[in-house]
């Protein structure tokens, strides 16, 4: 299943054609997970209309409705009913699904311990900037190994993904775990998208889009849901992590 944010404008708002756009979505099976009638400031249109000025007008010139859907193959049935999705704005990757629902959905965030593994062959750059990174926002860095991920661990993590399994188990890795205030999300959006040429598009200067080469040598792996986090968890860090560590650095 995918996730995706489409934004029906102030033209769509304003000349009642919502119900009709929910009515071909609930039609070809998105289930809408959060909706919300808003504002958009200049700066959040912006980031989404690009340099398109008639999007970024028609973006904040009323309120607009916002929703989270969810699908399985979401983005390629959006590019396929585009042409019935008059004054929407659609995310196009889970990249771009991220960034948007960073903009868009402010949720209250809760404190997330997740893994972070610098994936073999990398250079002493790449990890100096990935620590930077750390450091920079305010992650916790909780601890951090250099190891050969053994086998059994890899096959929990990386199940039905052969070339990550056996890239990941060919050589040393640095095993991190991270934590922060919604910090997988965060996370996720500041190394980049995970397929490198997607990213050398959208964010040039990420982690992906500078060092990546393919979808499977992209620098970096990362717990992308805490459902997900809590296997790594249990491959890279067997043991138990004190917990009054977090609560103290909050405090702090």
């Amino acid at each position: 299943m995918e996730q995706a944010v489409i934004l029906i404008n102030n033209h769509g708002v304003r000349d009642n054609r919502v119900e009709g756009l929910l009515e071909i979505l609930g039609e070809q099976g998105f289930l809408i997970q959060e909706r919300s009638k808003q504002q958009l400031n200049a700066a959040q249109a912006m980031v989404l209309a690009g340099n398109n000025q008639e999007t970024f007008t028609h973006m904040i010139e009323g309120p607009v409705l916002t929703l989270l859907v969810k699908r399985k193959e979401c983005f390629d049935e959006l590019v396929r009913l585009e042409e019935q999705l008059d004054d929407t704005y659609f995310s196009r990757s889970a990249y771009l699904t991220l960034r948007d629902k960073q903009l868009l959905f402010l949720g209250e965030k809760v404190l997330e311990r997740f893994v972070v593994i610098i994936k073999p062959e990398y250079t002493q750059e790449m990890y100096q900037q990935i620590l930077q990174l750390i450091e920079e926002h305010d992650f916790v860095l909780l601890t951090k190994t250099a190891s050969i991920l053994s086998n059994e661990s890899a096959e929990k993590m990386f199940k039905g993904r052969q070339e990550e399994f056996d890239f990941l188990t060919s050589d040393v890795s640095v095993q991190m775990v991270l934590e922060k205030l919604g910090g997988i999300d965060e996370w996720q959006s500041l190394i980049g998208p995970s397929d490198p040429q997607e990213a050398k598009f959208i964010d040039v200067d990420s982690i992906s889009g500078r060092f990546g080469v393919d979808k499977v040598k992209n620098v970096l792996y990362v717990s992308e849901s805490i459902a997900q986090a809590q296997v790594d968890l249990k491959c890279v860090c067997p043991a138990s992590l004190p917990i009054e560590r977090s609560y103290l650095l909050i405090k702090l």
